[in-house]
């Protein structure tokens, strides 16, 4: 028996995806926490909770670049994958029937 070949996950999109989910959650959270502590005046959350979802916020954007730079680097890979080596424009001092090309 043979293992039938599986393919990887798209780690690339899952990156991405939870990048977006991270940014999304971690910014309305600090939306609230900045509202509380701005506009409310409420001291419901410490400075050091905002630094740690602030951090939180830019840690998903960091996750967001990193999966559109594999998602980039991925197109390349299949458009390159199946390209030749070298391309023989001209073939000299060889015979005709030796043409393989």
């Amino acid at each position: 028996m043979h293992a039938q070949h599986q393919r990887p996950p798209n780690l690339d999109k899952i990156t991405g995806y939870l990048g977006l989910f991270i940014v999304s959650i971690s910014g309305l959270l600090l939306m609230f926490m900045l509202l509380n502590r701005w506009v409310l005046h409420w001291t419901v959350f410490t400075s050091l909770a905002i630094i740690m979802v602030g951090n939180t916020f830019f840690i998903g954007v960091v996750l967001c670049g990193m999966g559109m730079l594999a998602m980039y680097i991925g197109n390349i890979h299949t458009e390159v994958i199946n390209r030749p080596i070298y391309v023989v424009r001209r073939r000299i001092n060889f015979d005709d029937s030796d043409d393989e090309c």
